[in-house]
């Protein structure tokens, strides 16, 4: 069978590849000159910049499977790094708890609220109950309206240029 891939962005050629493993015959479509998608990046005389925000999270196990499976899971390299949230022309730390319990102009039940998503979020494991749900109507469901449109409507209008 003839499979069809739109995009050769990171997860477009993982989908070509486990095709073309499959027997399949694949034509991959990609609009830009380069694969990479969202995943790829800028040459500034030689110095590579990524091109959009991206990050593997020690427990992305399919990923690391993947990676094993092509001979290049030694490519890896994990550097340590920060976060911050600006804040009325001040940048915050941001993503620990610490930080959160800190952060101003937050009151404490949304700090408390927001403290539990997040523990929520890096405890759980498996995502099929809230597959149909939308991320914006789960964040709110966890953390309220007001949350979501503080730290995460903001975030999802960059990205996804709403």
């Amino acid at each position: 069978m003839k499979v069809v891939v739109i995009g050769a962005g990171a997860m477009g050629l993982a989908a070509a590849y486990r095709a073309a493993k499959n027997g399949h015959q694949v034509e991959l479509v990609e609009a830009s000159p380069e694969p990479g998608g969202m995943a790829g990046h800028f040459d500034f005389d030689g110095l590579s910049l990524e091109r959009f925000y991206h990050f593997i999270c020690k427990t992305d196990y399919p990923t690391f499977a993947l990676m094993q499976e092509l001979g290049i899971a030694d490519s890896i390299h994990w550097r340590p790094t920060t976060m911050g949230f600006f804040n009325r022309n001040k940048l915050h730390p941001w993503g620990d708890p610490i930080s959160l319990l800190r952060f101003p102009s937050l009151g404490p039940i949304d700090k408390l609220r927001y403290g539990l998503f997040a523990f929520i979020c890096v405890r759980r494991n498996k995502w099929p109950a809230i597959e149909n749900q939308s991320a914006r109507d789960w964040i709110v469901r966890w953390c309220g309206t007001s949350i979501y449109d503080r730290f995460w409507k903001p975030l999802f209008d960059h990205k996804f240029w709403q």
